[in-house]
């Protein structure tokens, strides 16, 4: 259906086994095989980082500041194998775990590691290969100097506690800060840490021995995998996680032990009754017992239309709107992401003029909506979608020939984001015109999208399953196969992935694919309460400390850490927005009235400088709160970012629960002269705004995007290098347009740690005003 092509950047063989494309482009675990796979994973609650002779074990403390909650990468314990290794690989995946192994070379031994989301032990696999620890620390003590057993208790000079777990008896010798086996093993290491528990202080990392016993008394079975497994009834899904399992010794005694993040126990999972264990920056993890878990949630059951009518008061207002929308709004944009947000605002127009009973200019929209779309939906647009052979997904013409074109979309970045707008736009023609999705053809490109973002075929021979869903955090992974940041994987915005899961509903509900439809459904009901969980702060969790959650929001969530920022600055108003867009009937759901309440002193006071587009999105959220006060805050609005429209607008508000009571005020008259719209706001640096004397170019953006990151995320793990932002700084010209970067993109909160970066990057020592 898609021209096909070779992606640049194929999958490196040495560190990928006989794995059967599609790849996985967006897995949590895919640090293990890109560049040279010793990048940060996060499985929880440990982090890990692969070297060539064995895993690398984490778990950290928690640093919080106002900004940023972030645990720093050290090198707690190293399990490592002392023979020379030849490859490491990455032999198997499933939806909770990724296996690797290292082979000796010349072979004749080999070390298997099955890293599974939850596991409190990793758990190491040996061969005929002699297992060697070591530390960054200073090992102060263990059991013995030469100790043999199957249990042994390692002290650690920082206060940490590990223990080994051996299937057989294995005899450990103590030397020059190591723990080297004294032969060749064949036989199942499992290392765990005696957790600090729920402490005062973030820092302290002494064991609370309590856990041990635990700990003791589920050594013995362990997983190699597992398995998110989906059904649904009515408006309930059935969400279950099932591991599979060994076990050390025979016969198998005790359950399985995992460990459980905050929103699974939302939905009623039964715990073992261990509280707070975990420290991490999702919050605290607790103890499950058993190698399945339940996870039912209710579906979503909002539609097309807000779950209310317009308000009667309301009602011509927006058809007013409407017909003033219709005819002048358009799509410009040459980019994937731009485009559908234009393209998927003009389909909020049709299915709204669907509700206010206008079936001509529904039809008139949805015609013009075609002829927009078509050339994108056949390939013949300037920046076609073409299919890579390689990995095995849709991307952009110009994102596979420059990875800074079109967000990254050509290496798997924001898929879901794109491509979901794309979707709510077909799927909003076919509401209105069965006959386009009718058309063979039409019909296999629009699910070739849904399939290449969020397919729900396992077997699918082009696609990978599901390609942005972690279904052990819920959430999404925007990020691709980019080989950006020490731990690459993020997601910043929740409400575009909320969207496009809704927009796979809608279109399985206008091609009366009911499985499509609920899969959709599943996707967006995790997405949904994982967002809820880990972006939108309130004040009954216990996920963040302070003074990071008086924030009330998460701008970009990575495995590691979470940042009160964005790719395109640091206001509040990109903060909270990109949490925000678009607003369609789903919205109601994310941006509940409590949260809302909570947030909106924190968010209002940027209305004082914020640019139009973002100040209708402060004032919808407002109306969650407040409809009236909305209502007359929107109609003063002179300006709408390129995603929405005074229609969707005026009926987002006009739609609220407890709405409109009293006249319909007149709008306020206009400011002399109008302010212009601002700019919309993107998921990275925005499209070639004003900054100072200067307009910047969507190259000088798109190398500032990155240079500004290095700046803001080179913490602790961050391995951008000096010579990398220079080399790229040197493409911006004079120091004049450097200036002028900074003042666009507010780098005057990066961390002064980092001033370095700035200087090579031939930036001034302060940011000018």
């Amino acid at each position: 259906m898609y021209a096909l092509r070779n992606h640049p950047t194929p999958p490196n063989p040495d560190l990928w086994g006989s794995v059967a494309r599609p790849l996985p482009t967006n897995a949590w675990w895919l640090n293990f095989v890109i560049q040279t796979g010793e990048g940060v994973t996060a499985p929880l609650p440990f982090n890990m980082r692969a070297r060539g002779q064995g895993m690398v074990l984490c778990f950290p403390w928690v640093t919080v500041s106002e900004t940023v909650v972030f645990p720093p990468f050290i090198e707690n314990i190293r399990v490592l194998v002392e023979e020379q290794v030849e490859s490491r690989k990455v032999v198997a995946f499933d939806d909770l775990s990724a296996t690797l192994e290292w082979r000796k070379t010349g072979g004749g031994g080999s070390l298997t590691l099955p890293v599974v989301r939850g596991a409190p032990y990793a758990t190491f696999i040996f061969d005929n290969l002699t297992p060697k620890i070591t530390t960054q620390h200073a090992i102060v003590n263990i059991v013995d100097a030469n100790p043999t057993g199957t249990r042994f208790e390692v002290f650690l000079n920082n206060g940490q506690k590990w223990l080994i777990y051996s299937s057989h008896t294995i005899t450990m010798q103590f030397a020059n800060n190591e723990i080297l086996a004294s032969a060749p093993f064949t036989g199942v290491l499992r290392v765990a840490i005696v957790p600090p528990g729920e402490r005062e202080s973030l820092e302290d990392l002494s064991p609370d021995t309590s856990f041990e016993p635990w700990l003791d008394d589920h050594r013995h079975i362990y997983p190699t995998g597992g398995s998110a497994v989906m059904d649904y009834e009515g408006d309930m899904s059935n969400l279950r996680f099932e591991f599979t399992t060994q076990s050390m010794v025979l016969p198998s005694s005790g359950d399985l032990l995992m460990m459980a993040m905050p929103h699974h126990l939302d939905t009623g999972l039964e715990t073992a009754g261990m509280g707070n264990v975990y420290r991490t920056t999702y919050g605290f993890l607790t103890g499950v017992l058993g190698a399945t878990w339940q996870l039912p949630d209710t579906l979503p059951t909002i539609g097309w239309t807000a779950p209310r009518s317009i308000d009667s008061s309301r009602v011509e207002a927006v058809r007013a709107a409407l017909l003033e929308d219709v005819p002048v709004l358009e799509t410009n944009a040459p980019d994937p992401y731009f485009f559908g947000k234009e393209i998927s605002a003009m389909g909020r127009l049709a299915l709204i003029a669907d509700e206010l009973g206008e079936t001509s200019v529904a039809g008139d929209c949805r015609e013009r909506m075609k002829q927009e779309y078509m050339p994108w939906l056949m390939g013949q647009n300037d920046d076609a979608y073409v299919y890579d052979e390689d990995w095995g997904g849709i991307v952009p013409t110009n994102g596979l020939a420059d990875m800074g074109a079109d967000f990254g979309a050509g290496y798997y970045n924001d898929h879901h984001f794109h491509q979901g707008y794309h979707i709510y736009a077909i799927a909003a023609i076919a509401r209105g015109d069965p006959t386009f999705l009718a058309n063979e053809e039409n019909k296999r490109r629009a699910l070739d999208l849904v399939r290449n973002f969020a397919n729900p075929n396992r077997n699918d021979p082009y696609y990978t399953f599901a390609r942005h869903k972690d279904f052990y955090v819920g959430h999404s992974w925007a990020s691709g196969i980019i080989p950006n940041f020490g731990v690459r994987a993020n997601q910043e915005s929740t409400s575009e992935a909320i969207n496009a899961y809704y927009a796979v509903q809608l279109i399985g509900q206008a091609l009366g694919d009911i499985n499509l439809e609920n899969f959709g459904r599943i996707m967006l009901g995790l997405e949904l309460r994982s967002a809820r969980k880990y972006w939108l702060i309130k004040s009954s969790d216990n996920i963040y400390p302070e003074p990071f959650a008086s924030n009330k929001v998460v701008g970009i969530r990575w495995p590691t850490k979470a940042d009160y920022a964005t790719f395109f600055g640091a206001n509040a108003e990109f903060i909270f927005g990109i949490q925000f867009l678009p607003f369609t009937p789903i919205s109601e759901i994310h941006l509940d009235a409590t949260w809302v309440e909570e947030a909106y002193p924190r968010l209002s006071p940027a209305l004082e400088t914020a640019g139009e587009g973002w100040r209708g999105f402060i004032f919808m959220a407002h109306a969650v709160i407040d409809p009236m006060q909305a209502w007359m805050e929107v109609n003063q609005l002179q300006g709408y970012d390129n995603g929405n429209s005074k229609t969707n607008t005026l009926y987002w508000v006009a739609t609220r629960p407890n709405g409109m009571m009293g006249p319909n005020p007149s709008p306020m008259p206009p400011p002399n002269p109008p302010p212009s719209p601002s700019p919309s706001p993107p998921p990275s640096p925005p499209s070639s705004p004003p900054s100072g004397d200067l307009m910047l170019t969507n190259r000088e953006l798109e190398l500032a995007h990155f240079i500004i990151n290095a700046v803001y995320r080179t913490i602790g793990d961050h391995q951008v290098t000096i010579a990398e932002v220079t080399n790229l700084a040197q493409e911006l010209g004079g120091s004049q347009r450097r200036r002028s970067l900074l003042g666009s993109f507010d780098v005057s909160q990066a961390y002064t740690q980092q001033l370095p970066l700035f200087w090579a990057a031939g930036f001034p020592d302060q940011p000018e005003d």
